[in-house]
């Protein structure tokens, strides 16, 4: 029993998962100010700010979905999976070495092991 082109599929897919839970996490900012705040450390103090912060939190929740659903569709996962890549080091690009408060630092991080989680798979992927 060796290493087989299903194991790297469900490799890819339990990456995508991962990716799918992260970009759902914001999601709860579409209602709770309070939430926003605890995940980004800001409080948004204007009616457009909040709309923008709102705004991202629906986007990842349309993300979020697509991740998972593309974990349970294998023609959606390379798709998915570069999209995930480009989301995700995009904010750690933006990011950039600047100074951030501890929940922006925190999401950087988790952006970069999340990628490196769905990079190594798409390599595993490939190998096979």
């Amino acid at each position: 029993m060796g290493i087989t082109s299903d194991t790297a599929d469900m490799a890819l897919a339990a990456a995508l998962l991962a990716a799918s839970f992260i970009h759902l996490m914001p999601a709860i900012g579409m209602i709770s100010v309070v939430r926003l705040s605890a995940l980004y450390g800001v409080t948004p103090t204007d009616a457009t700010t909040l709309l923008l912060l709102r705004h991202r939190a629906v986007m990842f929740a349309v993300l979020g979905i697509g991740l998972a659903a593309s974990a349970f569709v294998p023609m959606l996962r390379m798709p998915a999976a570069v999209l995930a890549l480009v989301t995700m080091l995009a904010f750690v690009l933006l990011a950039g070495g600047a100074a951030h408060g501890p929940a922006i630092r925190r999401v950087v991080r988790v952006d970069i092991v999340v990628s490196v989680l769905v990079v190594a798979a798409l390599l595993y992927k490939a190998a096979f």
